[in-house]
């Protein structure tokens, strides 16, 4: 299978992608409402609940936005390049969650 027919076997396999597809299939995130695909021993993250894929949609472009000075990016536009994104994802994530536990 090449790349093309790749991805569109994964858009008509994967109605509701996972935002942060990157860090929960690195096993650095995990997500209660994520369900692992596997499309020609490739693996793909799929969100079970549309509503909280728009959420975390709506938190990843805000963690852009915040990253861009970390990036060296004045301005984010498409896809970026794996090691960005997991940067983005994964310190996000995990630095959220380190505010939020240090608050409790």
């Amino acid at each position: 299978m090449d790349e093309q027919e790749f991805q569109q076997a994964r858009e008509r396999l994967n109605q509701c992608p996972c935002p942060f597809e990157k860090a929960v299939l690195s096993s650095r995130c995990g997500c209660a409402n994520f369900q692992r695909l596997n499309i020609a021993e490739r693996e793909a993250a799929a969100c079970i609940l549309p509503t909280a894929q728009e959420r975390c949609a709506l938190l990843l472009e805000q963690l852009y936005q915040n990253a861009r000075f970390a990036l060296k990016q004045p301005r984010l536009e498409g896809p970026q390049p794996h090691a960005k994104a997991m940067k983005v994802q994964c310190g996000g994530l995990l630095g959220l969650q380190a505010v939020l536990v240090s608050e409790q």
